[in-house]
């Protein structure tokens, strides 16, 4: 109420029926078993404290409910700009990475590395096969710089691995594809 003073019981509550539930989205789900019901029962029986106190549900601060409100309506604001874009035919992606919300540089996320990484060995095991002159430029373009911090240099054996398939990348040449405009990659 403090947080929506307008807000009543039955506003903030979703009601839905059975009979409404099931006409909208069918009869075909799973409904807890007896052993689960049993589980829940001692659930709300057992005091949460010591070893069982992770089992406490915690609901969120107000500084955590008001970032994740602000962090919901970038995201809704973002897809309305995307979705003007697409009714426009022209959509214009960024290469950002979602988990952080920008681009990111190699050696900044562990997860990146690894997925390009992956990438370019999955590539590479295909003979590269299908990729375009985009992808190759992606791929060489974050692997360019040597000496950045990648996490993929904590192996010695993956980060060799990697060099020997931007070499082997470099050396590849894909078919132009014609329906393509050339832009600079992502940085």
């Amino acid at each position: 109420m403090a947080a929506e003073p307008s807000a009543t019981h039955r506003k903030f509550l979703y009601n839905l029926s059975r009979a409404e539930y099931e006409k909208d989205w069918g009869k075909n789900y799973d409904r807890p078993s007896a052993f689960e019901k049993f589980l829940a029962f001692l659930y709300k029986l057992l005091p949460k404290f010591g070893p069982l106190k992770v089992l406490d549900l915690r609901t969120p601060t107000p500084q955590t409910e008001k970032f994740f409100e602000a962090s919901f309506n970038a995201a809704v604001n973002r897809y309305s700009k995307l979705l003007a874009q697409v009714e426009q035919n022209h959509l214009a992606l960024s290469n950002a990475n979602f988990d952080v919300g920008q681009v990111t540089e190699p050696g900044r996320y562990r997860l990146a590395d690894q997925a390009q990484a992956r990438l370019l060995d999955d590539l590479s095991k295909q003979k590269f096969q299908g990729v375009t002159v985009e992808i190759k430029q992606e791929i060489l373009h974050y692997f360019a710089d040597p000496n950045a911090p990648y996490d993929t240099k904590k192996d010695a054996k993956t980060w060799a691995r990697v060099q020997q398939e931007v070499q082997q990348l470099k050396q590849f040449q894909p078919a132009p594809n014609p329906g393509a405009k050339a832009s600079a990659p992502a940085s």
